[in-house]
């Protein structure tokens, strides 16, 4: 209990900080996310009568393999971030998601936490691909990684502007740390894919310290243009993911 008491008095004392408008900001889009994922369990149900069908049916839903998503279906490293073998995984990710994805989005809004998850949630379904050939792969768990990465490196980079103390900045660092390991080792278990948790929280990092740039290089002429490459990275993703689904349609149904 200390941990989890002494992380939620670190993340009070951070959310205190920030301005009066980011305190009252409402979740809207780590809202949205989970509903997604909750409409998606809810038609695996719906046309299977079960929450945790074969993998051909998780595979025609939009699961992750990288046959299929290194072979033109792009948008399967997506679309697998909302598909959940079962509720107890679907619970789970749903869970850490509102709690990492609230808190960063009242730091970014709305748009900036969407950018970031649906670049991380792209890196996790790449890195899972790669070292794991021809298994079936979904979960947000990746963009759970990233949310928590880049809410990491936007806190470390920005904690004087924000106006926090150093020793409250070690608390929340420390706490990030002991749950990451705890995650890590949880990893290494049957079935659990740790190279998507990597791959999230590798791109997290990245993403939260292209946010801060012009909280932390307030003095530099191009800090206010590097949150811009997180907006175009993502749209341009977003644009690529849909483009590869509307040409391999037809794959999709045949595969």
């Amino acid at each position: 209990m200390k941990m989890g008491d002494d992380t939620a008095r670190c993340e009070a004392v951070i959310l205190a900080a920030l301005p009066e408008e980011s305190r009252r900001r409402k979740p809207i889009a780590t809202v949205a996310l989970i509903s997604i994922s909750a409409l998606m369990a809810a038609l695996v149900f719906g046309k299977y009568g079960s929450f945790e069908p074969d993998l051909a049916a998780f595979l025609y839903l939009g699961a992750n393999i990288d046959s299929l998503a290194f072979g033109g279906q792009v948008w399967r490293l997506l679309s697998s971030s909302f598909l959940h073998f079962g509720l107890p995984h679907l619970l789970l990710n749903v869970i850490c998601l509102f709690s990492f994805g609230s808190f960063l989005e009242k730091m970014i809004g709305g748009v900036r936490l969407l950018c970031v998850y649906l670049l991380t949630a792209a890196l996790g379904g790449v890195f899972s691909c790669v070292m794991h050939e021809d298994t079936v792969c979904a979960g947000a768990s990746g963009a759970v990684f990233g949310l928590f990465g880049a809410t990491m490196a936007y806190i470390a980079l920005s904690y004087r502007r924000l106006g926090i103390r150093i020793g409250d900045l070690m608390g929340y660092l420390k706490n990030s740390l002991i749950f990451v390991g705890i995650n890590f080792v949880y990893s290494l278990m049957p079935d659990v894919d740790m190279a998507a948790h990597v791959g999230g929280l590798v791109g997290g990092l990245a993403v939260g310290a292209l946010l801060a740039a012009p909280i932390r290089m307030e003095k530099s002429r191009y800090a206010e243009k590097l949150p811009k490459i997180v907006e175009m990275a993502s749209a341009l993703l977003f644009v690529v993911v849909v483009a590869s689904w509307f040409v391999a349609h037809d794959t999709w149904r045949l595969s």
